[in-house]
């Protein structure tokens, strides 16, 4: 029990008193006893160690003396690892924006680089830059972790950093703030960057679809009740990284859309005028939906598990269908990743779809 941080196991401040030792002492023997809890035994013998160091003048005064120099000492490491951790994940950064990927690749976890080759990482990378453009990132300290756990395989010490990124949408012209999580892991004395992509090869042939859209202008939304829905996107994006507020987005594309224009004499913007003025009825008073282009339509779920929704598809698929006399035929993929601005979002849901239809 050498390392032990007593004064930390009896909840007291290293400057307290004899009698805050002894009260301290008697209200975690409350809480702690074998006799009332179990499972404490352990805890409780920490407990009965640390009083009976403090509780002593000699013992305590020599205790403190190594305790300040612990202290010290461990603050000092830390202080230094934090910052070789966050100096090599800006470097990461600064490496991806010059283009210099093979720098980049090289600070990346083994594990990382046991599942992704440099030129897998590389054409990542390309595909990636066609469309944004980092302009400008910040990045803060989150999380210290001691032998931490990361998708099974264990890490002596792991450091959390909050990045935020401000980056250029090449297509659209927007500016977009995106909030990114990045995991560095002590490998071999060095600090690297943990991505932990699977299945980074599908990711960047997503990616390399969505390049190749057309129509990705997003200012062309055109909504039936609601100008404002990639505000709502966002709103939703903040109350679930904020509150862990769960919810879910629903792209539907009407697949016979053609057809019907030919059939009904090139009318179908009135009558789906209608049909979306008619969904209100069928969803609850915090859902909102939102047309785009002509053929397809957003779904927000505010306060929606990705388990709960498959009674609003099939509802909305029933609802479609049952239209008479011109029943609309509904394709859907459902958006789960959230963790990009509206409009990256919007962009992600629309390859899916495509891609869906491609398969």
């Amino acid at each position: 029990m050498n390392n032990l941080d007593l004064y930390k196991i009896m909840q007291l401040h290293p400057n307290s008193d004899s009698d805050m030792v002894s009260h301290a002492y008697k209200k975690l023997c409350k809480k702690y006893h074998p006799d009332l809890n179990n499972y404490t035994n352990d805890i409780m013998q920490k407990i009965n160690y640390a009083y009976e160091i403090l509780s002593n003048e000699k013992s305590r005064a020599k205790y403190d003396r190594t305790y300040n120099y612990f202290k010290n000492s461990r603050f000092f490491y830390e202080e230094e690892q934090f910052k070789e951790a966050s100096d090599n994940l800006n470097n990461y950064f600064k490496f991806l924006i010059t283009n210099n990927y093979k720098k980049a690749y090289n600070l990346i976890s083994r594990s990382d680089k046991s599942k992704i080759s440099f030129e897998n990482f590389k054409d990542w990378q390309k595909t990636v830059s066609k469309f944004y453009k980092i302009k400008d990132y910040n990045i803060s300290f989150t999380g210290n972790y001691y032998n931490k756990k990361i998708c099974n395989q264990k890490y002596s010490h792991v450091v959390d950093f909050r990045v935020d990124i401000l980056e250029e949408d090449l297509s659209s012209k927007s500016e977009n703030n995106e909030k990114v999580d990045k995991f560095l892991v002590k490998e071999n004395n060095e600090w690297n960057v943990y991505l932990g992509y699977r299945k980074l090869n599908e990711y960047t042939e997503k990616l390399k679809v969505f390049n190749s859209l057309e129509t990705s202008n997003f200012n062309n939304f055109s909504n039936y009740n609601n100008d404002n829905f990639l505000k709502l996107i966002e709103k939703e994006n903040y109350r679930k990284q904020r509150y862990d507020s769960d919810y879910m987005l629903l792209l539907f594309e009407i697949i016979n859309y053609e057809e019907l224009k030919q059939e009904i004499n090139d009318n179908m913007d009135n009558y789906l005028k209608v049909v979306f003025e008619e969904l209100n009825n069928i969803y609850r008073f915090l859902d909102e939906f939102s047309r785009y282009e002509k053929d397809k339509f957003f779904l927000l779920l505010p306060e929606t598990k990705e388990e709960e929704i498959d009674p609003v598809i099939k509802k909305t698929l029933s609802y479609f269908i049952s239209q008479r006399p011109y029943p609309l035929k509904l394709d859907f993929v459902k958006i789960n990743n959230h963790n990009f601005s509206a409009s990256k979002i919007i962009n992600l849901a629309i390859t899916e779809l495509l891609i869906k239809k491609r398969i």
